[in-house]
């Protein structure tokens, strides 16, 4: 599934999810949900965006950005 699918996103633009998405996966892996984490992970990579995780905060970029 799409990650606008995942998030409920009822068309809005890829950009407009991505603090969603992040927010959502640092919740899940708060909660120890590790396997939905990697799942919003992959499904903004298959979107062409890249998170990057360092202790205070994930950051994203456009792959190749």
């Amino acid at each position: 599934a799409r990650i606008g699918d995942r998030l409920g996103a009822n068309g809005q633009p890829l950009e407009a999810l991505i603090p969603a998405a992040i927010e959502k996966r640092l919740e899940a892996r708060k909660n120890k949900d590790f396997a939905f984490g990697d799942q919003l992970r992959d499904a903004l990579a298959a979107e062409g965006i890249t998170l990057r995780d360092s202790k205070d905060e994930t950051t994203w970029t456009l792959a190749g950005g």
